[in-house]
């Protein structure tokens, strides 16, 4: 899904007192790109929103739509966003498995490396 944020962003570039050129690279862009975004010719997904809220420490909420409903379950590990018919859905488990899965073969690393630091100090 994408969406169209360009009227949010031109207002929080005037309200930062930036420059296009500065907002491009503030966003990691090329000024072209940037100004095709605040001109609504391009559109930006999700995953690109959430980073440009953050590297505008803005809140995601507010570049969407007054339509959008964000829900999140008591025990905050899923969520989502209605659009209308379109529910988009964030499956936040899938991403603790990732991080887990990647934080337990750092794990293993560093016993590794630590039992060959041993090694190498009884030498």
């Amino acid at each position: 899904m994408k969406l169209r944020v360009g009227n949010k962003l031109s207002t929080v570039k005037i309200e930062k007192k930036l420059t296009q050129e500065q907002m491009s690279e503030l966003l990691g862009l090329s000024t072209s790109a940037y100004a095709r975004l605040e001109r609504n010719e391009t559109s930006l997904d999700l995953e690109e929103l959430s980073r440009y809220s953050k590297l505008l420490d803005i809140p995601i909420h507010e570049f969407l739509p007054e339509t959008f409903q964000i829900n999140n379950t008591p025990n905050y590990s899923q969520g989502g966003i209605v659009f209308g018919n379109f529910y988009y859905y964030a499956d936040s488990n899938s991403e603790s498995a990732k991080q887990k899965e990647e934080s337990d073969k750092l794990k293993t690393e560093i016993d590794l490396l630590k039992e060959e630091i041993i090694k190498l100090k009884n030498k």
